[in-house]
């Protein structure tokens, strides 16, 4: 069983493309800003360049470039003009005591952006910045969550006005179920599987337990298998440029599927067995996002057949 603790750069940016995925942000804007109710969906939200330097003046009058940058921001329009705000995410594979310092940076320049384009300069308006830190290192988060955490001197009235470049923390080592249970897409499961991680045995109980759950999302699926070795019976690498699956996972299908439909076939002594074994191919292919033209080279059955057998599963 692959542990958590293979954490890394090659852990670090499977994780980041899992939250490419919008649904997955959607649903984590729900869950903690939101506490669960679904007034966020993917289509309300819009990508946002993230920079890849940063150019700061030095104290000797010179500049220099700062090669940190933010993982992923999102502008999630609530609004019938364009009114939101910035849903901003930071993954984390090890744990950084300057990470509202960081965050508080991030922002400052995120906000001067915002302040360049032509709807600030019409409004003089900015949007609110909301940063979710996912604690996905090895073990609960031990840093500060505000600037708060890291001040020298505090008392309860400075408290209440002081700058805290506060960051919200979906931590799942500490996640209770009444939190988890915020969450409605596979994102859940994967957070459940981290909160068991540092109990082998406890994992491989909750995997075995999980077995034949359908991952629709092949970025879930390579997840789940990179961190947690957690099998499919497809393959969960890239093919050549990274759409897909590999051609081994096309050959597996078919030796699983079409040999046994043609042997449960020659049993049967029944043309209907075969038939039947194609149509739960197409089915698995298309849960695999497959194409239909792939899955008619699969299956040989008429695009008309795999259109229907995708209606009927809701799949187009």
């Amino acid at each position: 069983m692959t542990s958590v603790a293979n954490t890394g750069c090659v852990y670090d940016a499977q994780l980041k493309l899992l939250l490419r995925d919008k649904v997955y942000v959607a649903d984590i804007c729900n869950a903690v800003v939101y506490e669960g109710r679904q007034f966020v969906t993917a289509d309300m939200l819009e990508p946002r360049p993230v920079e890849q330097n940063a150019v700061l003046a030095r104290g000797d009058g010179g500049f220099a470039t700062d090669n940190r940058f933010r993982d992923l921001a999102f502008f999630v329009k609530r609004g019938p003009d364009d009114e939101g705000f910035l849903l901003c995410l930071e993954v984390q594979c090890s744990q950084s005591q300057e990470m509202p310092l960081r965050v508080l940076e991030y922002n400052a320049r995120e906000i001067v952006r915002f302040s360049d384009e032509a709807g600030y300069r019409e409004s003089h308006r900015l949007p609110l910045v909301v940063t979710v830190v996912l604690n996905f290192s090895e073990g609960p988060w031990k840093g500060p969550r505000s600037l708060l955490d890291m001040a020298e001197y505090r008392d309860a009235e400075l408290d209440q006005v002081a700058e805290q470049s506060r960051l919200v923390l979906v931590d799942p080592y500490t996640m209770d179920d009444k939190m988890l249970s915020r969450f409605c897409t596979d994102f859940k499961f994967m957070l459940c599987c981290w909160r068991l991680s540092r109990d082998d045995e406890e994992l491989q109980a909750f995997l075995e337990s999980q077995r034949g759950q359908v991952f629709p999302s092949l970025k879930m699926r390579r997840t789940l298998y990179m961190f947690f070795n957690m099998e499919f019976d497809e393959a969960v690498n890239d093919t050549e440029g990274g759409i897909g699956v590999m051609c081994e996972a096309i050959r597996k299908i078919r030796a699983k599927g079409i040999e046994e439909g043609i042997e449960k076939g020659r049993i049967e002594g029944k043309e209907e067995g075969i038939e039947q074994n194609k149509h739960d191919v197409a089915v698995n292919a298309l849960h695999m996002k497959l194409s239909i033209k792939t899955i008619q080279k699969l299956t040989g059955l008429s695009l008309e057949n795999i259109r229907n057998i995708a209606q009927s599963i809701a799949m187009l």
